[in-house]
């Protein structure tokens, strides 16, 4: 089950390397902010990123080409614009990952919501549904018997023909 990364790298130590170089990208406050914030999926200029980490647009840019660089964000072009967004589903998994790991303590559930209402009942989170609705339809799903909780979430076999109609696969 593990990645042999012999195939990629001559060396655990360079592996372990390009570990570190990622992990160092991911754990800059600046960064780990914009990234936080291009979970929706969208594409974000330069300056909004800069709003959203509280930097100057300077400052972001020079993140941002870090992370270009590592292959973590990708730029599109669209006029006189740049635009930023991330550069596989796989890096929006990680960081939202990330995030499922934060302890939130009981002071911090005292604090109200300013979240709006319509993001806390229905969103799109990169690839799929989040929110209030999103955990619905999953419990849902799971009290019917047709997503399976396990090591990893899957479908029931014989209910994939069911759903298909709803554009799921």
């Amino acid at each position: 089950m593990g990645l042999n990364v012999s195939i990629i790298y001559d060396s655990m130590e360079e592996y372990e390397e390009q570990f570190s170089k990622i992990a160092s990208l991911l754990g800059d406050k600046v960064r780990a902010v914009m990234l936080w914030n291009m979970l929706d999926g969208r594409a974000f200029t330069a300056s909004e990123l800069a709003i959203c980490a509280s930097v100057s647009s300077q400052s972001a840019s020079n993140h941002l080409n870090k992370l270009v660089t590592a292959k973590l964000l990708v730029v599109e072009k669209q006029g006189r614009h740049r635009y930023y967004r991330y550069a596989s589903e796989e890096v929006a998994r990680v960081v939202e990952t990330m995030g499922s790991l934060i302890t939130i303590s009981e002071k911090d559930r005292s604090i109200p919501v300013t979240t709006p209402k319509d993001l806390t009942f229905a969103r799109t989170c990169y690839d799929h549904l989040a929110g209030k609705l999103g955990v619905q339809v999953t419990k849902a799903l799971v009290d019917n018997h047709i997503l399976v909780l396990e090591e990893k979430v899957h479908i029931k076999h014989e209910e994939r023909s069911h759903i298909k109609g709803f554009g799921m696969f």
